[in-house]
C-alpha cells in the first residue's frame, strides 16, 4: 500500500480552500499518473490555543514546579509520560489538552497543591 500524503488547508467563510502548501502539492502532483483521482477532506478538530498553552506553562507548571522542587521543563517532561506515554502535548486538540490540564491539576490536587481555574488568575 502506497503512502499517502494528508495536505491541511482552511475554508474560508465564503467558502475558499486557503492556506493550502501550493508547492508541495505541486511536487506530490508531478509525482503523480494522469488519470481520475479521489481525494477527501475531512474537519480538523482546532488545536489547543496559546493562551491554554500559556496557562499551562505559567501558572500550572509555575505552581506545581515549586511544589516538587523540579524545574518546569523537567515536571513538563514528567506530566507527559504520566498523561500519554511522553508524547509532544503540542499536537493535542482543544479537547485533549483541556483534559490534560484537568488530570494534572487533579494529580496536583492529590498533593494538596491547589492550581487556580484560568479565569481568576493573570499570567504572562
Amino acid at each position: 500500500m502506497a503512502l499517502v500524503p494528508i495536505f491541511t488547508a482552511r475554508i474560508t467563510p465564503d467558502h475558499r480552500l486557503v492556506d493550502v502548501d501550493r508547492e508541495a502539492l505541486g511536487e506530490f502532483l508531478a509525482c503523480c499518473d494522469p488519470g481520475p483521482v479521489r481525494f477527501y477532506m475531512v474537519p480538523v478538530e482546532p488545536l489547543h490555543s496559546p493562551q491554554a498553552r500559556g496557562y499551562y506553562r505559567g501558572v500550572v507548571l509555575e505552581i506545581f514546579s515549586e511544589y516538587t522542587g523540579y524545574t518546569k521543563g523537567e515536571l513538563h517532561e514528567e506530566l507527559k509520560w504520566w498523561y500519554d506515554s511522553g508524547e509532544s502535548t503540542a499536537q493535542l486538540t482543544k479537547k485533549q489538552y483541556g483534559t490534560f490540564l484537568e488530570c494534572v491539576c487533579a494529580l496536583a490536587a492529590m498533593f494538596e497543591v491547589v492550581i487556580p481555574e484560568p479565569n481568576t488568575v493573570y499570567w504572562e
